[in-house]
């Protein structure tokens, strides 16, 4: 059995996720359209690859490229390899098109990575039914996030028993491991990186889904309602000028901007936080929710987050909120600012519910998937 998995950018995550796969497929490419993305900054590092990677374009942004020469890039490595599992992030981008007609020209079996849902945006109907059209047509089967992806997934048209759950994962442990060491010498992280003695912690791109600027309407509120800890924003965007005049207008000593955190760093910033909140407006699943949780943290998470109902149990590790609802967002920080042993209880909850999300059960299911898949290939 030979699989190629198809990704526009690889990330830490994916990395973590492809390293548990190739422990149960000995045969894996991993095709990357682009090393970077003008999206995300990672830099990912010295990786140990278990696996074959084909980097279509080194030292080249992702969105750079023209549609031909990343279909043609992408359509040379599969005639090299021929795969007879492909699987793809998406259904959308250049490389995934070609390798899904690529799969279906030579009869390889096709499963779409779904990480959307319907109410992460606004849908047209017309559009919709365009898309219905294309993934019936394109992919035996879905793997996607969790039960709201699940019922998108059924919209779309595929049947229950072509549809498996457990997409959104990352390397619990490396986070676990990593937030329990920046604890053990919490003062000095602290003085070093200007970071509040307890603070709310939101890791997100500063752009208008996020809902940031709400969040600092919200954390004005919050100290006025008598909040006392404070919030430290991580990540960067189109948005971050805006946000620290924000910040500045309605006078918010505690609210610290720590701009994008590389993945090595990101697990101090957890480790030394209370709790995580997420706003946006418009949100696939929301990865941090799962780093913030294997840090050992509660959350609170917006009710446009796709990872609802999975990950945040309202009262058991975290609490929901209406992201346009600047009241609901400060009362919510106010219940879990307020009672620290309950603060304490449900970050341990965070890391038993995590504990059913990493890299190996997404390998497990995807590789339950791909076997099914040709299974009925040989029906």
């Amino acid at each position: 059995m030979k699989v190629c998995i198809v990704y526009n950018n690889l990330g830490p995550y994916h990395y973590a996720r492809v390293k548990a796969l190739s422990r149960l497929v000995s045969d894996l490419l991993v095709i990357e359209v682009a090393s970077s993305s003008a999206l995300y900054g990672w830099r990912p590092g010295e990786i140990e690859r278990t696996w074959k990677q084909e980097t279509l374009f080194f030292g080249k942004k992702a969105e750079t490229l023209s549609v031909k020469e990343v279909q043609q890039a992408t359509w040379r490595v599969l005639e090299h390899y021929r795969p007879n599992i492909v699987v793809t992030a998406g259904y959308r981008d250049p490389a995934v098109q070609v390798a899904v007609r690529w799969a279906r020209k030579h009869r390889a079996k096709t499963i779409l990575m779904l990480a959307t849902w319907r109410g992460d945006k606004r849908r047209w109907w017309l559009k919709e039914k365009v898309k219905a059209w294309l993934v019936q047509r394109w992919f035996d089967a879905a793997f996607v996030g969790g039960w709201r992806h699940y019922l998108y997934a059924l919209s779309l048209g595929f049947p229950p028993e072509r549809i498996w759950r457990g997409v959104d994962v990352v390397d619990n442990k490396y986070f676990a491991i990593n937030a329990a060491k920046a604890r053990v010498q919490a003062e000095a992280l602290r003085q070093r990186l200007g970071l509040p003695e307890r603070y709310f912690i939101c890791v997100a791109r500063h752009s208008p889904e996020k809902n940031l600027k709400c969040l600092l309407q919200a954390y004005k509120l919050y100290r006025k309602m008598g909040g006392r800890w404070g919030l430290v924003l991580v990540g960067d965007g189109p948005q971050r000028q805006e946000l620290e005049r924000d910040r500045q207008r309605l006078a918010l000593d505690l609210v610290i901007f720590a701009g994008w955190v590389q993945y090595k760093q990101l697990p101090v910033y957890y480790g030394l936080a209370e709790a995580l909140i997420l706003p946006s407006i418009s949100e696939p699943w929301g990865l941090v929710v799962n780093e913030a949780m294997a840090s050992g943290l509660p959350v609170l998470v917006s009710r446009k987050c796709g990872c609802l109902p999975e990950l945040c149990w309202r009262g058991v590790n975290g609490l929901d909120f209406d992201p346009r609802d600047v009241k609901e967002i400060a009362e919510v920080m106010i219940s879990m600012s307020s009672n620290i042993d309950r603060c304490k209880a449900m970050g341990k909850a965070s890391k038993e519910i995590i504990a059913n999300f990493t890299p190996d059960h997404w390998a497990t299911v995807l590789l339950q998937c791909i076997n099914e898949c040709i299974n009925q290939k040989e029906v």
